[in-house]
């Protein structure tokens, strides 16, 4: 067979060995397969793997196990602390039902003229009144527990709005 030669360009004739009978280029074929074969598993061994980034989920929706609330954080404010919860009774006849709580005087010296202000909320948590409660004088370290008169029907919980001294 007669060709041009890719290098210079001038005819040149190939002869091909009868006696391999295709053998040399089923073997060149399988040399490079078997290098590329090879260089595939040492990139997969060697080379620094990258960490999948996991999918994220759409639509899970993922619920807290029941169970006991933690207790209430006493509230700390102008140095009175409100202990716990502030809970809502019902007077012993009648509809009549109040915000009941403790207040405590953590500073060294009287307070005169102390009242405690609430929000009164609904079931979504909404403001729908207010109560407030009174105390002439809170001695130093000493408790008070206040009975704030709720005025709204559809109160279900209250809020603190504020604690201080009438001046």
């Amino acid at each position: 067979m007669v060709v041009d030669c890719p290098n210079c360009g001038q005819q040149t004739t190939l002869v091909a060995d009868k006696k391999d009978g295709g053998k040399t280029v089923i073997l060149i074929v399988a040399g490079v397969v078997v290098i590329v074969a090879a260089l595939g598993i040492a990139a997969l061994l060697f080379l620094p793997k990258k960490q999948a980034t996991p999918a994220r989920p759409t639509n899970v929706i993922v619920q807290a196990k029941p169970g006991p609330p933690p207790p209430p954080a006493d509230i700390f404010t102008n140095q009175f602390r409100i202990s716990g919860k502030i809970t809502i009774e019902k007077a012993e006849s009648g509809g009549i039902r109040y915000a009941v709580g403790t207040v405590k005087n953590e500073s060294d010296q009287q307070r005169f003229g102390v009242k405690i202000m609430l929000d009164e909320l609904d079931q979504q948590e909404h403001k729908v009144g207010s109560a407030s409660d009174y105390a002439a004088v809170i001695e130093p370290g000493k408790e008070w527990r206040f009975r704030a008169l709720l005025t709204h029907p559809r109160s279900t919980a209250v809020r603190l709005a504020g604690i201080g001294e009438q001046k």
